[in-house]
């Protein structure tokens, strides 16, 4: 649940270990929320950073009925619209610019079709510039970057 800019939790599972968690490990627990939440809300959208990149994670979204924006790696392959096969860092979109390509084929197997809005964080003096890859169902945009 988001308020102004503050996350409160529904639910949380603690998963032992460390890398990209697995759905099956919280699938259960995010159908108890979908269940809590129909009927209360009209639409739900699910905002995961690179950890929730698999594929995996925007199926169960679809199952679930919502909604889903998940940062993925710059290394993740796609293809384009034009046939165009590639990885992301590999678009050529250029620090300060934003591009948005619309029903990308995720991965080799394409395990996916969605939407890729990327673009550039500002970075500081401690932090270079980082390229930012936004996968969603809907529309990519500058509305999901900011998302």
């Amino acid at each position: 649940l988001a308020h102004g800019q503050r996350a409160i939790p529904l639910a949380w599972v603690v998963v032992p270990g460390t890398g990209i968690p697995p759905v099956e490990k919280l699938e259960k627990m995010l159908t108890q929320v979908a269940e809590f939440l129909r009927g209360r809300v009209k639409s739900v959208n699910f905002l995961a950073d690179r950890g929730f990149r698999d594929c995996d994670w925007a199926k169960l979204c679809q199952k679930l009925g919502w909604h889903y924006d998940i940062r993925t790696a710059n290394h993740t392959l796609g293809t384009l619209e034009d046939g165009r096969y590639c990885r992301i860092d590999e678009l050529g979109v250029q620090p300060g610019q934003r591009g948005y390509f619309q029903n990308v084929l995720f991965t080799q197997e394409v395990k996916l079709c969605a939407n890729l809005s990327v673009t550039w964080t500002d970075g500081d003096e401690k932090h270079k510039p980082e390229l930012l890859a936004v996968v969603s169902d809907q529309c990519a945009c500058r509305q999901r970057l900011r998302e």
